[in-house]
């Protein structure tokens, strides 16, 4: 059991790339889980993870070490739910997620889950941030962004990536853009999160960093309505993969990483550690996430909440706009 425990802790470590994340993950005592991973070390006799002042970083040993036992984890953890009562594989599992992660992300493996679990009941419900009237009585999150809560576990999926796309027709008519600043001359399909205009867009390859103000023709929470008006040649945008976008948007600017890109997440109670019809549900999600993202994504350093969304996160709580970016 200590072994099994070990393991769990240095996943949990490396996904949160400290002892104390991974302590706060897990509901344990940091000394806990470095003494465990410590052990585990000194069993195997090769280090999983270098020390560093500014946190973890995995070795290469460490990866793979860590991929092969989170199969087995999930493994292990299926048998026990296995043989269980089916009582605990029954009632109401309520999602808050966004609509592109619902349906795009998980929508197409969720027939095959509930026929898998067919007492399980799902309810999903439309969530962009934890402080939504609808996050209320939500048991598990799936959701974009670095949202953090002191009763709720988090399970890092890992980061997205961002691209500037718009129609063929339109690139033909307009022209390709050569560099970041070009884009400054296109009429932007802007995403909003609530009151924050995300019209600052950044750019980097290699050590050139560069920052665009993008004039909104057009602003929506909503995905698909920006999806929709790229299609029909309204203008540029920039989106989030995965998921994937239709073939006819053309992507611009290769060589160059738009930065700031959220990661995925999930997070769900701390008292639904032991539910075993969340933690299905969660893993299901895990596993569909995962196999959606963009293999070069980059780095976890990269994931840090950029200045845009500590002003988000702000303006929930404020009667003014505020714009996406610093200027």
């Amino acid at each position: 059991m200590d072994k099994l425990r070990a393991i769990e802790y240095l996943i949990a470590a490396a996904e949160e790339g400290s002892f104390s994340g991974a302590a706060r993950r897990l509901g344990v005592s940091q000394p806990a889980v470095q003494k465990l991973v410590s052990a585990l070390e000194s069993q195997l006799g090769v280090p999983l993870f270098e020390r560093r002042s500014t946190g973890l970083a995995i070795t290469v040993d460490g990866t793979d070490y860590v991929s092969r036992c989170r199969a087995v984890l999930d493994t292990m953890r299926e048998a026990d739910e296995g043989v269980r009562s089916r009582d605990q594989l029954r009632g109401l599992v309520v999602v808050g997620a966004t609509t592109v992660i619902a349906h795009d992300c998980l929508g197409p493996g969720l027939p095959a889950f509930l026929r898998r679990y067919p007492g399980i009941e799902l309810e999903f419900r439309f969530v962009q941030r934890l402080t939504d009237p609808a996050a209320e009585g939500v048991d598990v999150y799936v959701m974009y962004g670095w949202q953090e809560h002191p009763d709720l576990v988090r399970v890092p999926i890992g980061p997205t990536r961002y691209t500037v796309v718009a129609s063929g027709a339109y690139w033909r008519e307009h022209g390709l853009p050569k560099v970041p600043a070009d884009l400054a001359a296109h009429p932007g399909l802007l995403y909003r999160s609530g009151r924050t205009l995300l019209d600052r867009w950044r750019f980097q390859r290699g050590a050139q960093v560069e920052t665009v103000e993008v004039r909104a023709q057009l602003s929506s929470s909503q995905r698909e309505l920006l999806v929709q008006s790229a299609l029909a040649g309204a203008g540029i945008a920039r989106l989030i993969e995965p998921p994937g976008l239709p073939e006819t948007l053309v992507p611009v600017l290769p060589g160059w990483t738009a930065l700031e890109a959220p990661p995925v997440q999930i997070l769900y109670r701390a008292e639904h550690r032991s539910n075993a019809r969340v933690r299905r549900f969660v893993q299901f999600a895990t596993q569909a996430l995962r196999a959606l993202l963009p293999k070069e994504s980059g780095s976890p350093a990269a994931a840090q909440p950029p200045d845009w969304w500590d002003r988000r996160v702000r303006s929930s709580m404020s009667t003014r706009g505020v714009r996406g970016q610093p200027r």
